[in-house]
């Protein structure tokens, strides 16, 4: 039986896709198509995009930065 890697990438604050990969598991494994591994990139705690930049905090920069113009 082969083995499947389903990658679930969002790593956001109440994401959505998760939810898609563990379905696609269970249809996987109740099908006896295959045995499933998730891989769950939230998991890893990567610190970029975890929230989507339109809710990110931006963060005052130091006085000895000039802002671009």
């Amino acid at each position: 039986m082969p083995t499947i890697a389903i990658i679930s990438a969002s790593i956001r604050t109440g994401r959505h896709s998760h939810r898609v990969a563990l379905y696609f598991k269970k249809y996987i494994e109740d099908n006896k198509l295959g045995t499933v591994e998730i891989l769950d990139l939230n998991e890893y705690q990567f610190p970029l995009f975890q929230e989507r930049l339109k809710f990110q905090t931006i963060l005052p920069l130091p006085c000895w930065i000039s802002p671009v113009k």
